[in-house]
Protein backbone atom coordinates (compact mmCIF):
# COMPACT_ATOMS: atom_id res chain seq x y z
CA UNK A 1 0.00 0.00 0.00
CA UNK A 2 2.55 2.22 -1.06
CA UNK A 3 2.26 5.14 -2.84
CA UNK A 4 2.73 4.92 -6.18
CA UNK A 5 5.49 7.10 -8.18
CA UNK A 6 5.11 7.23 -12.14
CA UNK A 7 7.14 9.42 -14.50
CA UNK A 8 6.62 9.68 -18.00
CA UNK A 9 9.57 9.78 -20.10
CA UNK A 10 9.78 12.53 -22.82
CA UNK A 11 9.35 11.16 -26.50
CA UNK A 12 11.43 13.42 -28.46
CA UNK A 13 15.13 13.03 -28.33
CA UNK A 14 15.76 16.61 -28.98
CA UNK A 15 14.30 17.77 -25.65
CA UNK A 16 17.11 15.10 -24.09
CA UNK A 17 19.60 17.07 -25.75
CA UNK A 18 18.96 20.10 -25.04
CA UNK A 19 18.24 19.68 -21.34
CA UNK A 20 19.98 18.32 -18.63
CA UNK A 21 16.74 16.20 -16.74
CA UNK A 22 16.23 12.93 -18.43
CA UNK A 23 12.41 12.71 -17.58
CA UNK A 24 8.66 14.70 -16.95
CA UNK A 25 5.47 13.98 -16.02
CA UNK A 26 4.04 15.58 -19.32
CA UNK A 27 3.95 14.62 -22.70
CA UNK A 28 3.65 18.08 -23.94
CA UNK A 29 6.97 19.02 -26.23
CA UNK A 30 9.42 21.64 -26.14
CA UNK A 31 8.03 23.29 -29.51
CA UNK A 32 4.40 23.56 -27.24
CA UNK A 33 6.55 24.60 -23.75
CA UNK A 34 7.14 28.40 -22.82
CA UNK A 35 10.50 28.76 -23.51
CA UNK A 36 12.62 31.66 -22.29
CA UNK A 37 10.90 32.07 -19.44
CA UNK A 38 13.73 34.78 -17.94
CA UNK A 39 15.27 33.16 -15.08
CA UNK A 40 15.58 36.05 -12.38
CA UNK A 41 14.03 34.32 -9.11
CA UNK A 42 14.44 34.31 -5.34
CA UNK A 43 15.86 31.35 -2.93
CA UNK A 44 13.93 32.72 -0.10
CA UNK A 45 10.13 32.30 -0.34
CA UNK A 46 9.75 34.91 2.08
CA UNK A 47 10.18 37.53 -1.08
CA UNK A 48 7.72 35.63 -3.01
CA UNK A 49 4.35 36.23 -2.91
CA UNK A 50 2.54 33.43 -4.45
CA UNK A 51 5.14 30.44 -4.34
CA UNK A 52 5.53 29.89 -0.71
CA UNK A 53 7.68 26.77 -0.58
CA UNK A 54 9.86 24.49 -2.67
CA UNK A 55 11.44 20.83 -0.99
CA UNK A 56 13.32 18.28 -2.92
CA UNK A 57 13.04 14.87 -1.68
CA UNK A 58 13.65 11.52 -1.93
CA UNK A 59 11.78 8.61 -0.18
CA UNK A 60 10.05 11.64 1.86
CA UNK A 61 13.57 12.61 3.07
CA UNK A 62 14.36 16.49 2.00
CA UNK A 63 17.56 16.33 -0.28
CA UNK A 64 19.26 19.03 -1.37
CA UNK A 65 22.06 16.14 -3.06
CA UNK A 66 20.51 13.50 -5.16
CA UNK A 67 22.82 11.21 -7.61
CA UNK A 68 22.58 11.28 -11.47
CA UNK A 69 19.61 9.90 -12.70
CA UNK A 70 17.91 9.23 -9.50
CA UNK A 71 14.47 10.30 -8.95
CA UNK A 72 13.18 12.50 -6.16
CA UNK A 73 10.22 14.82 -6.07
CA UNK A 74 9.58 18.13 -6.38
CA UNK A 75 6.90 19.56 -4.04
CA UNK A 76 5.75 23.10 -4.62
CA UNK A 77 3.21 24.58 -2.03
CA UNK A 78 1.45 28.31 -3.65
CA UNK A 79 -1.28 30.72 -3.45
CA UNK A 80 -4.73 30.24 -5.33
CA UNK A 81 -3.18 32.42 -7.76
CA UNK A 82 -1.26 29.70 -9.81
CA UNK A 83 -2.83 26.31 -11.71
CA UNK A 84 0.25 25.06 -12.90
CA UNK A 85 4.00 24.48 -12.16
CA UNK A 86 6.82 24.49 -14.82
CA UNK A 87 10.75 23.84 -13.86
CA UNK A 88 13.52 25.39 -16.01
CA UNK A 89 16.89 24.59 -16.11
CA UNK A 90 19.93 26.98 -15.75
CA UNK A 91 20.22 27.54 -19.36
CA UNK A 92 16.30 28.38 -19.24
CA UNK A 93 15.41 25.54 -21.30
CA UNK A 94 12.19 23.54 -20.26
CA UNK A 95 12.80 20.89 -18.13
CA UNK A 96 9.40 19.29 -16.81
CA UNK A 97 5.70 20.26 -16.09
CA UNK A 98 2.96 19.57 -14.32
CA UNK A 99 -0.54 19.11 -15.77
CA UNK A 100 -2.66 22.66 -15.17
CA UNK A 101 -5.24 21.82 -12.44
CA UNK A 102 -2.96 18.90 -10.76
CA UNK A 103 -2.88 20.18 -7.09
CA UNK A 104 -4.45 19.37 -3.67
CA UNK A 105 -5.82 22.81 -2.37
CA UNK A 106 -6.19 23.34 1.34
CA UNK A 107 -6.74 26.45 3.51
CA UNK A 108 -6.05 28.52 0.67
CA UNK A 109 -2.53 26.77 -0.21
CA UNK A 110 -1.98 24.58 -3.35
CA UNK A 111 0.31 21.57 -3.35
CA UNK A 112 2.04 20.78 -6.77
CA UNK A 113 3.98 17.30 -6.31
CA UNK A 114 5.62 15.39 -9.02
CA UNK A 115 8.29 13.46 -9.62
CA UNK A 116 12.05 14.17 -12.03
CA UNK A 117 15.65 12.84 -12.35
CA UNK A 118 18.63 15.17 -13.33
CA UNK A 119 21.46 13.58 -15.81
CA UNK A 120 23.95 15.92 -15.72
CA UNK A 121 26.32 15.69 -12.72
CA UNK A 122 27.41 18.96 -10.75
CA UNK A 123 26.04 21.96 -8.61
CA UNK A 124 22.59 22.56 -10.29
CA UNK A 125 19.98 25.15 -10.07
CA UNK A 126 16.67 24.79 -10.92
CA UNK A 127 13.43 27.73 -11.50
CA UNK A 128 10.28 26.68 -10.26
CA UNK A 129 7.34 28.93 -12.18
CA UNK A 130 4.13 29.52 -10.53
CA UNK A 131 2.24 29.63 -13.99
CA UNK A 132 -1.79 30.87 -14.65
CA UNK A 133 -3.67 30.71 -17.54
CA UNK A 134 -0.54 29.77 -19.65
CA UNK A 135 1.81 32.85 -18.60
CA UNK A 136 4.51 32.81 -15.71
CA UNK A 137 3.49 34.93 -12.70
CA UNK A 138 6.49 34.40 -10.88
CA UNK A 139 9.30 31.75 -10.41
CA UNK A 140 11.80 30.19 -7.60
CA UNK A 141 15.38 29.32 -7.68
CA UNK A 142 16.46 26.18 -6.15
CA UNK A 143 20.33 24.85 -5.88
CA UNK A 144 21.04 21.21 -5.49
CA UNK A 145 24.08 18.81 -5.53
CA UNK A 146 24.39 16.02 -8.21
CA UNK A 147 26.78 13.23 -7.66
CA UNK A 148 27.94 11.07 -10.43
CA UNK A 149 26.77 7.79 -10.84
CA UNK A 150 30.43 6.09 -9.94
CA UNK A 151 33.11 7.41 -8.02
CA UNK A 152 35.42 9.13 -10.70
CA UNK A 153 38.70 8.53 -8.61
CA UNK A 154 39.42 11.80 -8.12
CA UNK A 155 39.18 11.57 -4.67
CA UNK A 156 42.64 9.72 -3.62
CA UNK A 157 41.71 9.02 0.38
CA UNK A 158 39.36 9.66 3.25
CA UNK A 159 40.37 9.67 6.64
CA UNK A 160 38.68 10.32 10.12
CA UNK A 161 41.06 11.29 12.96
CA UNK A 162 40.81 11.49 16.07
CA UNK A 163 43.94 13.45 17.94
CA UNK A 164 45.59 13.27 14.98
CA UNK A 165 45.29 9.55 14.37
CA UNK A 166 43.03 7.31 12.35
CA UNK A 167 39.74 6.03 14.80
CA UNK A 168 36.66 4.68 13.23
CA UNK A 169 34.39 5.92 15.95
CA UNK A 170 33.76 8.84 17.93
CA UNK A 171 31.14 10.13 20.48
CA UNK A 172 28.11 12.52 20.21
CA UNK A 173 29.31 16.32 19.71
CA UNK A 174 32.97 15.49 19.53
CA UNK A 175 35.07 17.57 17.37
CA UNK A 176 37.19 15.36 15.00
CA UNK A 177 39.25 16.19 11.98
CA UNK A 178 38.70 14.41 8.30
CA UNK A 179 41.60 14.23 6.16
CA UNK A 180 40.74 14.42 2.13
CA UNK A 181 43.64 13.82 -0.75
CA UNK A 182 42.32 14.51 -4.15
CA UNK A 183 43.22 15.31 -7.60
CA UNK A 184 43.89 18.91 -8.42
CA UNK A 185 40.87 18.93 -10.61
CA UNK A 186 38.77 19.40 -7.20
CA UNK A 187 39.07 22.50 -4.64
CA UNK A 188 36.64 22.41 -2.41
CA UNK A 189 35.11 18.91 -0.44
CA UNK A 190 31.73 18.78 1.64
CA UNK A 191 31.00 16.34 4.19
CA UNK A 192 27.33 15.45 3.62
CA UNK A 193 24.96 12.93 5.81
CA UNK A 194 22.46 10.37 5.18
CA UNK A 195 20.24 12.64 3.95
CA UNK A 196 22.07 14.41 1.71
CA UNK A 197 22.42 17.22 3.97
CA UNK A 198 25.50 19.38 4.77
CA UNK A 199 26.97 18.36 7.96
CA UNK A 200 28.16 21.82 9.40
CA UNK A 201 31.93 20.66 8.69
CA UNK A 202 34.82 23.40 8.85
CA UNK A 203 37.48 23.74 6.57
CA UNK A 204 40.48 24.54 7.81
CA UNK A 205 43.53 24.26 5.65
CA UNK A 206 44.24 22.68 1.81
CA UNK A 207 48.14 21.74 1.29
CA UNK A 208 49.19 21.57 -2.16
CA UNK A 209 51.40 18.09 -2.55
CA UNK A 210 52.18 18.55 -6.18
CA UNK A 211 49.95 16.85 -8.19
CA UNK A 212 47.34 16.70 -5.49
CA UNK A 213 45.96 18.39 -2.49
CA UNK A 214 45.12 17.23 0.90
CA UNK A 215 42.38 19.18 2.40
CA UNK A 216 41.39 18.92 6.45
CA UNK A 217 37.93 19.36 7.87
CA UNK A 218 36.69 20.16 11.42
CA UNK A 219 33.07 18.42 11.88
CA UNK A 220 30.75 17.14 15.14
CA UNK A 221 28.06 14.60 14.57
CA UNK A 222 24.90 15.07 17.16
CA UNK A 223 23.38 12.27 16.31
CA UNK A 224 24.89 8.43 17.43
CA UNK A 225 24.51 4.97 15.49
CA UNK A 226 26.18 3.70 12.72
CA UNK A 227 26.57 6.88 10.12
CA UNK A 228 27.95 6.66 6.93
CA UNK A 229 29.28 9.87 5.15
CA UNK A 230 29.49 11.05 1.23
CA UNK A 231 32.30 13.27 0.72
CA UNK A 232 31.74 15.44 -2.35
CA UNK A 233 34.31 16.63 -4.17
CA UNK A 234 33.89 19.93 -6.44
CA UNK A 235 35.67 22.17 -9.03
CA UNK A 236 36.98 25.10 -9.67
CA UNK A 237 33.14 26.10 -10.38
CA UNK A 238 31.67 24.56 -7.97
CA UNK A 239 30.45 21.60 -9.39
CA UNK A 240 30.53 17.86 -7.49
CA UNK A 241 32.75 15.82 -9.75
CA UNK A 242 33.11 12.92 -7.29
CA UNK A 243 32.29 11.68 -4.36
CA UNK A 244 33.36 8.82 -1.65
CA UNK A 245 31.44 6.81 0.91
CA UNK A 246 32.88 6.64 4.34
CA UNK A 247 31.25 4.70 8.02
CA UNK A 248 32.04 5.55 11.18
CA UNK A 249 30.24 4.94 14.11
CA UNK A 250 29.01 7.85 16.74
CA UNK A 251 28.66 6.82 20.50
CA UNK A 252 26.62 8.48 22.92
CA UNK A 253 28.74 10.85 24.89
CA UNK A 254 27.10 10.44 27.92
CA UNK A 255 24.64 7.58 29.35
CA UNK A 256 21.75 9.07 31.11
CA UNK A 257 19.18 6.00 31.59
CA UNK A 258 15.86 6.42 29.43
CA UNK A 259 12.78 4.81 30.24
CA UNK A 260 10.77 4.35 27.16
CA UNK A 261 7.26 2.28 26.27
CA UNK A 262 5.37 1.74 23.43
CA UNK A 263 1.45 1.07 23.61
CA UNK A 264 -1.46 0.93 21.96
CA UNK A 265 -5.06 1.98 23.86
CA UNK A 266 -3.19 2.23 26.92
CA UNK A 267 -1.76 -1.36 26.81
CA UNK A 268 2.19 -2.56 26.53
CA UNK A 269 2.64 -3.89 22.24
CA UNK A 270 5.23 -5.93 20.56
CA UNK A 271 4.03 -5.36 17.07
CA UNK A 272 1.95 -3.06 14.68
CA UNK A 273 0.88 -2.83 11.40
CA UNK A 274 2.39 -0.70 8.68
CA UNK A 275 1.44 2.74 9.35
CA UNK A 276 -0.82 2.52 12.45
CA UNK A 277 -0.18 4.99 14.93
CA UNK A 278 0.91 3.78 18.09
CA UNK A 279 2.23 5.39 21.80
CA UNK A 280 5.44 6.56 22.81
CA UNK A 281 6.50 7.41 26.28
CA UNK A 282 10.08 8.34 26.79
CA UNK A 283 10.52 9.19 30.81
CA UNK A 284 14.03 11.06 31.07
CA UNK A 285 16.40 12.79 33.72
CA UNK A 286 15.31 16.54 34.25
CA UNK A 287 18.77 17.65 32.67
CA UNK A 288 17.46 16.16 28.85
CA UNK A 289 15.46 19.14 27.32
CA UNK A 290 13.88 17.19 23.96
CA UNK A 291 13.56 13.59 22.54
CA UNK A 292 13.53 12.12 19.12
CA UNK A 293 13.36 8.68 17.66
CA UNK A 294 15.36 7.70 14.48
CA UNK A 295 14.74 4.14 12.39
CA UNK A 296 17.37 2.05 11.71
CA UNK A 297 19.34 4.40 8.87
CA UNK A 298 19.36 7.11 11.31
CA UNK A 299 16.60 9.10 9.94
CA UNK A 300 14.57 10.96 12.21
CA UNK A 301 10.46 9.40 12.81
CA UNK A 302 8.01 12.20 12.82
CA UNK A 303 6.32 13.00 16.27
CA UNK A 304 2.39 13.27 16.21
CA UNK A 305 0.58 14.70 19.53
CA UNK A 306 4.07 15.59 21.38
CA UNK A 307 2.70 16.33 25.02
CA UNK A 308 4.85 16.81 28.04
CA UNK A 309 5.05 17.31 32.14
CA UNK A 310 7.42 17.36 34.62
CA UNK A 311 6.33 14.45 37.27
CA UNK A 312 8.34 13.76 39.84
CA UNK A 313 11.74 15.61 38.50
CA UNK A 314 11.41 14.08 35.49
CA UNK A 315 10.67 14.56 31.96
CA UNK A 316 8.01 12.46 30.68
CA UNK A 317 7.40 12.80 27.10
CA UNK A 318 4.16 11.35 25.19
CA UNK A 319 3.81 10.97 21.60
CA UNK A 320 3.15 9.02 18.26
CA UNK A 321 4.58 7.78 15.81
CA UNK A 322 4.08 5.37 12.95
CA UNK A 323 6.41 3.14 10.44
CA UNK A 324 5.76 2.41 7.01
CA UNK A 325 8.36 -0.14 6.32
CA UNK A 326 7.34 -4.48 7.42
CA UNK A 327 10.17 -5.96 9.67
CA UNK A 328 10.53 -8.16 12.62
CA UNK A 329 12.57 -6.92 15.34
CA UNK A 330 12.91 -3.44 13.78
CA UNK A 331 15.35 -1.39 16.12
CA UNK A 332 14.22 2.08 16.58
CA UNK A 333 16.56 4.36 18.69
CA UNK A 334 15.13 6.57 21.10
CA UNK A 335 17.53 9.59 22.19
CA UNK A 336 17.16 12.27 24.37
CA UNK A 337 19.69 15.47 24.59
CA UNK A 338 19.83 19.19 25.61
CA UNK A 339 19.89 22.11 23.62
CA UNK A 340 23.49 24.32 23.97
CA UNK A 341 24.18 27.48 22.49
CA UNK A 342 28.40 26.03 23.07
CA UNK A 343 27.73 23.85 20.30
CA UNK A 344 28.23 25.81 16.71
CA UNK A 345 28.20 23.18 14.55
CA UNK A 346 24.30 21.66 15.57
CA UNK A 347 23.24 23.62 18.57
CA UNK A 348 21.96 20.44 19.92
CA UNK A 349 24.01 17.58 22.19
CA UNK A 350 22.46 14.42 22.20
CA UNK A 351 23.86 12.52 25.81
CA UNK A 352 21.47 9.92 26.43
CA UNK A 353 20.31 6.92 24.47
CA UNK A 354 18.29 3.26 24.38
CA UNK A 355 17.09 0.93 21.28
CA UNK A 356 13.71 -0.54 21.69
CA UNK A 357 12.96 -3.14 18.98
CA UNK A 358 9.34 -3.53 17.91
CA UNK A 359 7.59 -6.36 15.13
CA UNK A 360 5.97 -4.56 12.26
CA UNK A 361 3.20 -6.21 10.47
CA UNK A 362 2.24 -5.69 6.77
CA UNK A 363 -1.25 -4.27 7.14
CA UNK A 364 -4.21 -6.25 6.00
CA UNK A 365 -5.29 -5.18 3.29
CA UNK A 366 -9.82 -5.30 3.13
CA UNK A 367 -10.94 -3.59 -0.55
CA UNK A 368 -14.72 -4.93 1.09
CA UNK A 369 -13.41 -1.65 3.35
CA UNK A 370 -14.00 0.96 0.75
CA UNK A 371 -16.14 2.03 -2.16
CA UNK A 372 -16.07 4.35 -4.35
CA UNK A 373 -18.75 5.36 -6.80
CA UNK A 374 -18.98 8.38 -9.35
CA UNK A 375 -22.42 10.00 -10.33
CA UNK A 376 -23.81 12.54 -12.43
CA UNK A 377 -27.13 14.22 -11.33
CA UNK A 378 -28.14 11.23 -9.21
CA UNK A 379 -27.32 8.62 -11.37
CA UNK A 380 -24.28 6.28 -11.19
CA UNK A 381 -21.48 6.53 -14.36
CA UNK A 382 -18.86 5.04 -15.58
CA UNK A 383 -17.93 7.49 -17.76
CA UNK A 384 -17.28 11.47 -18.43
CA UNK A 385 -16.85 14.03 -21.11
CA UNK A 386 -13.37 16.09 -20.64
CA UNK A 387 -14.09 18.45 -18.31
CA UNK A 388 -17.54 17.63 -17.36
CA UNK A 389 -18.20 17.94 -13.48
CA UNK A 390 -18.95 14.07 -11.98
CA UNK A 391 -19.59 13.10 -8.24
CA UNK A 392 -17.65 11.27 -6.18
CA UNK A 393 -18.79 9.02 -3.53
CA UNK A 394 -15.95 7.60 -0.79
CA UNK A 395 -17.33 4.93 1.80
CA UNK A 396 -14.27 4.21 3.89
CA UNK A 397 -13.44 2.91 7.48
CA UNK A 398 -14.07 5.81 10.70
CA UNK A 399 -10.68 6.08 11.16
CA UNK A 400 -9.71 7.81 7.73
CA UNK A 401 -9.25 11.50 7.82
CA UNK A 402 -9.18 12.41 4.34
CA UNK A 403 -9.20 11.03 0.69
CA UNK A 404 -8.07 11.71 -2.41
CA UNK A 405 -7.78 10.69 -6.49
CA UNK A 406 -4.30 10.76 -8.30
CA UNK A 407 -4.06 9.93 -11.83
CA UNK A 408 -1.71 7.48 -14.22
CA UNK A 409 1.33 9.24 -13.24
CA UNK A 410 0.50 9.70 -9.67
CA UNK A 411 -0.16 13.62 -9.64
CA UNK A 412 -3.18 14.63 -7.87
CA UNK A 413 -6.48 15.44 -9.15
CA UNK A 414 -8.41 18.74 -8.25
CA UNK A 415 -11.55 17.52 -5.85
CA UNK A 416 -14.48 20.26 -5.11
CA UNK A 417 -16.63 20.32 -2.00
CA UNK A 418 -15.82 17.88 -0.27
CA UNK A 419 -18.03 16.98 2.54
CA UNK A 420 -18.01 14.51 5.01
CA UNK A 421 -19.89 12.78 7.97
CA UNK A 422 -20.10 9.06 9.58
CA UNK A 423 -22.63 6.87 9.41
CA UNK A 424 -23.13 3.36 10.55
CA UNK A 425 -19.74 2.85 11.62
CA UNK A 426 -18.67 4.10 8.36
CA UNK A 427 -16.77 7.65 7.11
CA UNK A 428 -18.53 8.72 3.90
CA UNK A 429 -16.69 11.81 1.83
CA UNK A 430 -18.25 13.20 -1.07
CA UNK A 431 -16.95 15.80 -3.49
CA UNK A 432 -17.11 16.78 -7.22
CA UNK A 433 -14.27 16.63 -9.92
CA UNK A 434 -14.06 16.96 -13.59
CA UNK A 435 -10.78 15.47 -15.96
CA UNK A 436 -9.03 17.55 -18.95
CA UNK A 437 -7.63 14.77 -20.89
CA UNK A 438 -9.41 11.88 -22.98
CA UNK A 439 -9.02 8.13 -22.86
CA UNK A 440 -9.67 4.99 -20.43
CA UNK A 441 -7.94 5.80 -17.22
CA UNK A 442 -6.93 4.67 -14.22
CA UNK A 443 -7.87 6.48 -10.96
CA UNK A 444 -6.05 5.46 -8.11
CA UNK A 445 -8.07 6.32 -4.71
CA UNK A 446 -6.04 7.55 -1.64
CA UNK A 447 -7.07 7.60 2.13
CA UNK A 448 -5.58 9.18 4.98
CA UNK A 449 -5.03 6.83 7.86
CA UNK A 450 -4.85 7.64 11.11
CA UNK A 451 -4.48 11.40 10.50
CA UNK A 452 -0.75 10.44 9.69
CA UNK A 453 -0.37 8.46 6.21
CA UNK A 454 -1.67 8.36 2.97
CA UNK A 455 -2.08 5.01 1.56
CA UNK A 456 -2.98 3.56 -1.73
CA UNK A 457 -6.14 1.55 -1.39
CA UNK A 458 -7.59 0.45 -5.03
CA UNK A 459 -7.57 1.33 -8.83
CA UNK A 460 -10.66 1.89 -10.22
CA UNK A 461 -11.33 2.53 -14.09
CA UNK A 462 -13.14 5.40 -15.55
CA UNK A 463 -13.45 6.81 -19.42
CA UNK A 464 -13.45 10.12 -20.47
CA UNK A 465 -15.01 10.68 -23.57
CA UNK A 466 -14.66 13.75 -25.84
Amino acid sequence: MKLKKRILSLALAAVMVLTTMVVSVSAQTADESPLGSSNIASENAEENTIIKSVVLNHDDVKQPSVFVNATFDVTVKTTTDADQIYIFNEGDRYIAHCEKGDYVEENGIRTFEFPISLGTPGTRKLYIHAYANGKSLENYRKALTVLPEEPSGKIKSVEFLKDGQVADSFVTNEPFDVRVVTSKEITDIALLSEEGEYNGSIAYSRTDNGDTYTFMYRSAVPTPGNRRFTISGKNANGDSIDYYRHEVYIAIAQDYDLDVQFSKDGQPISSVYTDELFDVTVTSPIELGYVFVNNERMLTIAQHNLTHEVINGQHVYKFQISLGSAGSNRALNVYGGIYDETETISGMRTIGGKVMNIDVVAAPENPDDYQVTFSIDGKEVTSAKVNQTFDATFVTPENIGRVGIKNERGNWITTYDMKTWVENGKRIFTCNLSVGSAGQRTFTIMAEVNGANWVEVMDVPFTITK
